[in-house]
This record gives structure tokens, sequence and C-alpha cells, in this order.
């Protein structure tokens, strides 16, 4: 008997260790420098895998809450990498059908200074950071990177120096150059890159520019669908826009604006186009053919009712008949 019992609670501590072994887990990375000058480039990476080899093999799914200072930088673009699926609004998610292994990096970040002064931190975080291998999630711990506004260093000082000792031919033939370079600071490149407006053929959206992402649906006779649209910057330049065919159920289109400055803001339409409808057109003749069916049992009654009657009035006369004679 003790070895009976001793062989079950062997049994039941390795199946506990084993659930503790090989419980799913991982981490993300926000992946960049610590400092820039007016603009920063932030890449998500997923890291130390365990255990994720169930439908996706890999990590397929990540959603999480993106937190910022918008007081102080502004998100000017946001691009899934690998072929994920972006969704973006208060909470990012991200998807696809296969999975990716440990250390790939699934989605980049640009921001922009808003009113950082020289050498002030802000920092970005992500919370409520959930995995999934596509068969069940897995948490994480939040993350976050501190990053810090340099000053953009002033190059060739000494030369410039050297230009005020120089011959008068010299200073001469350094005077375009110096208006060549008080014009670029004086008409710096637009950074603009919002919409001002997104218009359809087809559908309804409430535009916001600050918004980046929009579900559509149409219905199924809609099998194309015309977008145009305007941005905010008049030289900003807009790809994205124009007739797309649908297909049924959700069509992915973006809309990029690339600024002056080059940097570029996407907007995606999530179009959803329904199936279609089926109607059913035999339930009156059903209902016909059973009010049909419901007359021609009464007509059948009644013709069974009358026949009857009819047989007991020969009957009885019959019976009259026998009687008389048997009197006689």
């Amino acid at each position: 008997m003790k070895k009976v019992l001793f062989c079950i609670a062997m049994i039941f501590s390795t199946l506990t260790f084993a659930n503790k072994v090989h419980a799913s887990s991982f981490n993300v990375n926000i992946i960049g420098n610590e400092t820039f000058e007016n603009e920063i480039t932030l890449e998500l990476q997923v890291n130390n895998l365990v255990e994720f080899s169930d439908v996706c093999n890999g990590l397929c799914g990540l959603v999480f809450d993106l937190n910022y200072d918008t007081s102080k930088i502004e998100l000017t673009s946001i691009n899934a990498l690998q072929g994920f699926d972006l969704t973006q609004g208060k909470t990012i998610v991200l998807y696809k059908s296969t999975g990716v292994p440990s250390g790939t990096k699934i989605l980049t970040m640009k921001f922009k200074n808003k009113s950082l002064k020289k050498n002030e931190n802000t920092t970005i975080s992500l919370s409520n950071i959930v995995g999934s291998d596509g068969d069940k999630d897995i948490n994480t711990k939040n993350v976050s990177k501190t990053i810090k506004l340099i000053e953009k260093e002033i190059e060739d000082n000494s030369s410039n120096n050297n230009s005020n000792s120089n011959t008068s031919s010299n200073n001469s033939s350094n005077k375009p150059n110096s208006n060549i370079t008080n014009d670029t600071q004086d008409n710096p490149k637009s950074g603009n890159n919002y919409l001002n407006s997104i218009n359809l053929s087809a559908g309804e959206i409430d535009f916001k520019k600050d918004v980046l992402t929009y579900d559509v649906v149409v219905d199924y006779n809609t099998t194309n669908i015309n977008i145009d649209a305007q941005s905010e910057d008049e030289n900003a330049l807009i790809n994205g826009i124009g007739n797309y065919n649908l297909i049924i159920g959700n069509n992915v289109i973006k809309i990029t604006v690339k600024a002056e400055d080059n940097t570029e803001r996407t907007y995606t339409l999530n179009v959803y186009r329904e199936e279609e409808k089926v109607i059913e057109d035999d339930k009156p003749e059903v209902n016909e053919s059973n009010d049909d069916n419901e007359e021609s049992n009464k007509n059948i009654l009644q013709i069974a009712i009358g026949s009857i009657l009819l047989i007991s009035v020969i009957i009885i006369v019959i019976i009259i008949i026998l009687k008389n004679k048997n009197k006689k």
C-alpha cells in the first residue's frame, strides 16, 4: 500500500513540475537609439519564445497598449513588419496566420519632437502585452524606453573661423554658400503628413486626422470602391488612392502620406463587403398548397358524410320494405 501511495505522489509531483517547465513565455523589447535630434525610429522585437510550438509554430499575434506623452512627442507613422496585419486604435493589434521565431522585429514606429527641450527626456511604454501562439494567449511584463532630445551639432566650426582670416577673394567666394544656407534655414521642409479628408464612393467613415484605422461596411452589390483623399499640406505626396475591386469579406486598403521631409503616415481602411443575402420565395406557395389541401380535405369529408347518409337512408328503406313483406 505504501508503494502505491509513493508512486501516485511521484506521478503527481512530476505532472506539477512539467506544467511549470513547459509554461509558455516571451518578452518584447523596444529597439532603437536613446537620443534623437528631431525624429526617432523605434522597433519592437519579440524574444525568448518558450513553448511557442502550437498552431502557428511561433508568435503569430500580439496585442498591447502604446503609451507616451502626446504633448511632448508625436507618432508620425507605425508599420507592421514580417507580413503582420496591423490594427491601430487605443490598443495595437498585430496578427498573421504563420508564426515568427524569437529575435524577430515585427513593428516599426516613428516619433517626432513636439515640445521637448534640449536634454529633456520622455518615455515610451507598452502595457497589457499579450502574445498568441495560435492556441492560447500568453501575458508578459510591461516594457518601456526613455529617449532624450539632443541639439544637432554644428560642424566645421574651425573652418568657419579660418574663413574669417582668408583673403577677400575667398570671402567673396563663400558668400553664395552662406546665402544658400540661410535660404535653407529660412525655408525648412514641412513635416506635415496628415490627411485632411478621405472620400469614399460607397460606405461611410467618421474621419479624424489622428485616427489611422477605419472600418467600412458595404453591401454585396458593391463590387468596387473609389477612394479619394486630400492632404493638409499641398506639397505632401499621397499613395493608395484610386479604384479598388472588392472581394467578399475584408479588403485592407492603405493610404500613405509622405511629407516634404520624407516622413510618412499610413491610414488603413478595412472595407468589408457583405455576403449575398438569399431571399426565400417558396413560403407563399407552401401556404397556398396547404390551403388547397385543407379545402380538398373538406370536400372529401363532405362527400363521405353525404355517402354515409345516403347509404343509411337506403338501408332504412330496405328494412321497412322487408318488414312489410313479412307482415303480409
